[in-house]
């Protein structure tokens, strides 16, 4: 019996049945649920995702008349070469089509008789009057556009967080906040998120930060996920198909009911935990089912109370260890009041598409006396292709990923800091964000505080001297 129930045990590195697997189909990521039900589709191409139960991740399948077949032996999809350009050149190439002797009509009737992708790709290099005299760089492209048009083959890999990310970013960049994995790294780098911590987000980016949260705490720690609405964005978390220990440690709170937890707001009337959340079935007319579903609602909503009410106390308590945002409404209301969640000498990192917000709550944190070590930078990364001889930038990508605020809170008994001189002290709105934006420097880095005071000073000084000097 032992044997018998140990063979049927699946091991960890093979795909699962309702696991979220990522399909890479040339450039192309898409994320998927392994099913036997499940039917993934790549433009024209369908298939049926049940080939891949059971099958280890990183396993190479080509697609064959809407079916799965795994290959034993990758292809190399890359055709690298190591070799120079040699004494070939590309001086005499035209692109005109009339190198390929091989016709449309003879290509689509061999496609018919099941000729195989790297059997066509051959005949088209045999067929073309123009390959043998190309340098072995315009091979090595020549043949790898071929591949990636006839060879139809996809390779199923394990999600993890920076291939969700770039998934998320493919679908649509608006809805995450053009949100890129660098400046993800950056976020969790600047909050200084580590297991054991109490970490305080505030997500509308589809759940990808408190993804990278839960990842990054490993199962050891407290995410409170503040969210607008009534439940929270979590399409990233189920992606990263997170086992029960790590999910653990996510307590997903409303907004709304954070006002009244700090006593900002009155709360609103409250139900009566004595009276029943459900009415119960009518005697008579209640059968087992019905008795035990309505145990079963009963059970999850006080469940669900008693953990509202632990998150309230944690908040109450105001001592989280850092705070990351990554949200598309406007961060400078909500945010001074998440930092006074925090304990003091705890970390944070507010993440927005835009400049303007960030630079607004830049001054607003520095007046306030409370935050030290500030900076705001834009993080900027740029892929390259990486050959032999041939490593260069890629030509298209997204250039932009919005900006990061990052800083310190402090213990500052002694209030804000005194008042500026009146000219400054006029300033609001748009021309506080502009004072923000000067007084950073060229990397945004605000190592002291009093930077700017030092300057009106040194400037009063040697106005006083030139009066002396006139006088």
């Amino acid at each position: 019996m032992a044997a018998a129930s140990s063979a049927s045990v699946v091991p960890q590195g093979v795909i699962r049945e309702g696991q979220t697997v990522i399909l890479r189909f040339g450039q192309t990521l898409k994320a998927i649920t392994a099913s036997k039900t499940e039917t993934g589709r790549f433009g024209k191409l369908r298939f049926s995702m049940e080939q891949t139960l059971g099958r280890p991740y990183g396993q190479l399948f080509e697609i064959d008349r809407n079916r799965l077949v795994p290959l034993r032996h990758p292809t190399d999809t890359n055709w690298h070469t190591e070799e120079g350009p040699g004494e070939a050149d590309n001086r005499s190439l035209n692109e005109d089509q009339t190198s390929q002797t091989l016709q449309y009509t003879e290509i689509v009737e061999l496609q018919e008789k099941g000729v195989t992708g790297q059997e066509l790709i051959d005949k088209l290099a045999a067929a073309s009057t123009t390959f043998e005299t190309k340098t072995e760089f315009s091979k090595a492209k020549w043949m790898k556009k071929k591949k990636a048009k006839h060879l139809k083959l996809m390779t199923v890999e394990r999600p993890t967080l920076r291939l969700v990310a770039q998934v998320m970013f493919d679908r649509g960049p608006m809805k995450i906040c053009f949100l890129r994995h660098d400046s993800l790294a950056m976020m969790l780098s600047r909050a200084d998120v580590r297991p054991f911590s109490k970490v305080l987000v505030l997500d509308t980016v589809g759940g990808l930060l408190a993804a990278a949260v839960i990842e990054r705490l490993g199962g050891h720690g407290t995410v409170v996920q503040l969210h607008p609405g009534n439940s929270p964005p979590k399409q990233a978390v189920d992606m990263l198909n997170f086992d029960e220990k790590t999910l653990s440690v996510l307590h997903p709170y409303a907004l709304k009911d954070l006002a009244p937890t700090l006593g900002l707001r009155d709360p609103e009337p409250e139900i009566d935990t004595k009276a029943p959340l459900v009415p119960a079935p009518e005697q008579g007319e209640a059968t087992s089912e019905m008795t035990v579903r309505w145990a079963q609602r009963q059970a999850n909503r006080e469940k669900r109370r008693q953990r509202r009410a632990a998150v309230a106390e944690m908040i109450q308590r105001r001592d989280f260890d850092c705070l990351v945002v990554a949200t598309k409404y406007n961060p400078v209301g909500v945010v001074p009041h998440l930092i006074n969640l925090l304990a003091p000498s705890s970390t944070f990192s507010i993440f927005n598409g835009a400049i303007e917000p960030l630079a607004q709550l830049f001054f607003d944190l520095r007046t306030s006396g409370n935050v030290i070590n500030q900076h705001l930078g834009e993080t900027w990364m740029r892929v390259h292709q990486v050959l032999p001889k041939r490593t260069h930038p890629t030509m298209n990508m997204h250039g932009a990923s919005g900006y990061v605020l990052s800083g310190t809170t402090i213990t500052n008994e002694a209030g804000p800091p005194s008042a500026a001189p009146a000219a400054a002290t006029a300033q609001t709105g748009s021309d506080a964000a502009v004072t923000a934006a000067t007084a950073m420097t060229a990397d945004g880095d605000d190592q002291n505080g009093d930077r700017g005071e030092q300057r009106t000073t040194k400037r009063a000084r040697i106005d006083e001297q030139g009066k002396g000097e006139d006088k």
